[in-house]
């Protein structure tokens, strides 16, 4: 071997020991990184997957080219609901001034669901479409809940009138919220004002589900129901503070409501 062959080889050794050193060196720096990270997560685990796990949007049915996503817009809330993780905490805010349709049923899938007014403005307002399904007017409407909760909050909910008046409405399903294959609901109207025709409901108790609904300044204003029991197969529990009764509201539909009832005298 000549000493030409030994220096090249010398220095391939030394560019190899370099790299290995470099290698070593870059590895170190990554694992301190990653451990850093790792620390971090385990320092705020519960305030980590709370972020995670939360979803917000805006809708605004006349905004061009929405883009989606957290923190995104979009032109329906069942296209916000439907974008966001199952099982989250969804923030909807609509856009002030404007109608906003539900067009479909909407399952919520496990969703805490927070509906609330976005932007300067008159409040916006929720209101179902109809459609005339096996000899009866219907309303589109949430469904499918598997424990979710719904909270509207400075937007006001107007029920439709019929789309054939020669139809009568479905027993269950003149509603905003049918609560069918969950076993109980949460559900929150607070500042705002529900405005139907005659048997108009927020949300539908049957099925032998359970309703715990909180009232907080609100206004019915119509001949409906904040809750309906259907069948005799649905019970409701309802908190109310500061709550406006007009043309026909009630409460309550008939039915008997039990021997032991404790009732809060207060406001």
């Amino acid at each position: 071997m000549s000493i030409n062959d030994i220096n090249n080889a010398a220095a391939a050794m030394n560019a190899l020991k370099e790299r290995y050193e470099g290698f070593l060196n870059d590895a170190d720096a990554q694992i301190a990184q990653r451990q850093g990270q790792y620390d971090a997560l385990a320092n705020d685990l519960k305030g980590v997957i709370r972020s995670e796990a939360a979803f917000e949007a805006t809708v605004d049915p006349d905004v061009e080219n929405p883009v989606g996503g957290d923190g995104g817009t979009y032109n329906s809330l069942r296209g916000l609901i439907d974008g966001s993780p199952k099982g989250s905490l969804v923030f909807a805010n609509l856009a002030a001034g404007k109608t906003h349709y539900l067009d479909a049923n909407i399952g919520l899938a496990g969703r805490k669901l927070f509906i609330r007014k976005a932007g300067v403005g008159d409040r916006p307002v929720l209101t179902p479409n109809v459609a005339v399904t096996a000899g009866s007017n219907e309303c589109k409407r949430f469904t499918d809940l598997n424990g979710g909760l719904i909270s509207i909050s400075d937007v006001d909910v107007t029920m439709p009138p019929k789309v054939d008046e020669a139809l009568g409405w479905h027993a269950f399903y003149y509603c905003l919220v049918e609560n069918y294959l969950s076993p109980s609901v949460d559900f929150r109207l607070n500042l705002s004002k529900f405005t139907t025709d005659t048997g108009g409901t927020l949300v539908s108790a049957n099925r032998g589900t359970i309703v715990n609904m909180s009232l907080h300044d609100a206004t019915i204003d119509g001949p409906g129901f904040a809750v309906k029991q259907v069948g005799g197969w649905g019970v409701a529990l309802i908190a109310k503070r500061a709550v406006t009764l007009l043309n026909g509201a009630s409460l309550q539909q008939g039915g008997t409501i039990g021997v032991d009832v404790l009732e809060n005298g207060g406001t």
